[in-house]
């Protein structure tokens, strides 16, 4: 089973380090690995699964439309449906296949992203998301205790890894890039991080390895 325990035992200090602000993904990091958790609810729900080449749609790429705000859920469902019937069941909030209860938080993320902030680090939430999702995505977490700001990219019309969604979060948080550090589990996003000047750590072990990055990217040895 996939596990993921960042704990750094001694967080430095801000006035330490040589970053200001750290960014969090949400889907991955704060929570299970959507990857494994869809496949699991396509099983039990009997939904089938139709590889992406074979499909006739573009599903990623509508998926993607969502993500951006461009178009609405209802939308999304009706081509979902159409697609592959009962794969709209993934995303419909009011079905009890709806994916994202079942994307649990991890404590000890969570746990890390407290210890940062009382170390005197600004934290910031950047996820790519849907606007119907949100409200879920904030109750399940202490959002005003754990972040200064949230970034959806439904709301900034933007998705990670497209360089606009890391610019503007950049700008609102009043940061620059090379005094930032970005979190996600997903390699492309991490690029694109990179690529506008953050730093960034591919969250996919659960090794001391992925500890000691985290540290060093706080510390910059």
């Amino acid at each position: 089973m996939y596990t993921f325990l960042p704990v750094i035992r001694d967080v430095p200090p801000v006035n330490e380090s040589e970053i200001d602000v750290v960014f969090f993904d949400w889907g991955g990091v704060l929570t299970d690995l959507p990857s494994i958790v869809i496949p699991q609810v396509m099983d039990e729900f009997g939904i089938k699964r139709i590889p992406e080449e074979q499909r006739s749609d573009d599903a990623m790429g509508r998926f993607h439309q969502l993500e951006r705000g461009e178009i609405s859920l209802a939308t999304y469902l009706e081509s979902a449906r159409r697609a592959n019937p009962g794969s709209e069941r993934l995303w419909d909030p009011d079905d009890e296949a709806f994916v994202y209860p079942r994307l649990f938080s991890r404590p000890a993320v969570v746990g890390l992203v407290g210890d940062l902030r009382e170390a005197g680090y600004r934290t910031a939430l950047l996820s790519n998301n849907v606007a119907e999702y949100w409200d879920f995505v904030l109750d399940t977490l202490d959002v005003d205790q754990l972040f200064e700001e949230t970034f959806n990219s439904a709301h900034v019309g933007h998705r990670k890894p497209e360089r606009a969604i890391y610019e503007h979060a950049l700008e609102a948080m009043g940061v620059s890039a090379d005094r930032s550090l970005f979190l996600d589990d997903n390699t492309v996003n991490v690029e694109g991080a990179i690529g506008v000047g953050m730093r960034a750590i591919e969250v996919n072990s659960s090794d001391h390895q992925m500890f000691d990055e985290l540290h060093r990217a706080l510390i910059g040895s």
